[in-house]
C-alpha cells in the first residue's frame, strides 16, 4: 500500500505562516480569478487532505508556491506537496479557463510524471474528452490512454461531514493497450470539484474496487487584490 500512498504526496504545513507572510501577487495579475476556477492557482492557496488506502492513512498538504514551469508551451503552476508518510514532492497545474490538467508522479502508473486531463468544465453530462498522459503516449513501455467523462456538472456531495453544493464530478479512465490491440482499463480516477475551492475529493478504483481516496479537510484561497 506504500506505493499507492506515494500518489497522495504531502504533510501538514504551518497555517500561521500564511498570516505572517501574505502572498505576493506580483506576476499573477493575469491568472484566472479563483472564484472562476475549479483549480485556484494564486500563490499562497493551499489544501489539506486526508488520504486513505486500505488500512493506511496519510495527511497531505498542497500549496501553490508561486513557481511556474513551461510544459509544451503552456505555463503550469507549481504546488509544493508534503506528505506525513512520504515527505515532499512537486505537482503542476494548468488551466486555460475550461480545460484542466495536473502533472504529477502517480506511483500506480510510473516513476515519471504523467499529465492528467481531468476536467473540461464546458462538457455536458455523459460527454467526454481524451488525451495522452505523456508526449509520446507511452508509460513504462506501454501505450496508455486517458478518457475523461463528465458525470455530473451540478451535484452535491458530503466530504468528511461537510456538505458541498454545485459540485462537478468527472471520471478519468486510464487504459493500456494489449498485444491484440484492445485496451484494458487500469484505473478510474473519480474527481469531485467546486468552483473557487478546487478538488474536494478524488477516489481511485481498480475495476469495481475502491483502492484509494483523498478528501478535503480544509483549505485557504487568497483573493487577487483589486486594481
Amino acid at each position: 500500500m506504500k506505493k499507492l500512498i506515494l500518489f497522495f504526496s504531502a504533510l501538514l504545513l504551518l497555517v500561521t505562516a500564511c498570516k505572517k507572510d501574505p502572498a505576493n501577487f506580483t506576476g499573477y495579475e493575469n491568472v484566472i480569478a479563483s472564484v472562476d476556477s475549479y483549480q485556484p492557482l494564486l500563490k499562497g492557496s493551499y489544501w489539506v487532505y486526508a488520504a486513505t488506502s486500505g488500512s493506511s492513512t496519510d495527511t497531505i498538504v498542497k500549496t501553490i508556491n508561486g513557481n511556474t514551469l513551461n510544459i509544451n508551451g503552456n505555463t503550469y503552476y507549481e504546488a509544493s506537496v508534503v506528505s506525513a508518510a512520504n515527505g515532499t514532492s512537486k505537482e503542476y497545474y494548468y488551466s486555460d479557463g475550461h480545460n484542466y490538467y495536473a502533472r504529477t508522479i502517480d506511483a500506480l502508473l510510473s516513476d515519471e510524471p504523467v499529465n492528467f486531463y481531468y476536467l473540461v468544465d464546458t462538457a455536458k453530462d455523459n460527454t467526454g474528452w481524451s488525451g495522452r498522459l505523456t508526449n509520446n503516449g507511452m508509460v513504462e513501455g506501454r501505450e496508455v490512454i486517458q478518457v475523461g467523462l463528465m458525470k455530473n456538472n451540478d451535484t452535491t456531495r458530503n466530504v468528511l461531514g461537510k456538505d458541498y453544493s454545485k459540485v462537478v464530478s468527472t471520471a478519468v479512465i486510464v487504459s493500456a493497450r494489449d498485444d491484440d490491440g484492445s485496451y484494458a482499463t487500469l484505473y478510474t480516477y473519480n474527481h469531485y470539484m467546486v468552483k473557487g475551492i478546487g478538488t474536494i475529493q478524488t477516489d481511485i478504483q481498480q475495476g469495481n474496487q475502491l483502492i484509494g481516496s483523498i478528501s478535503l479537510v480544509r483549505y485557504f484561497i487568497p483573493e487577487l487584490p483589486a486594481n
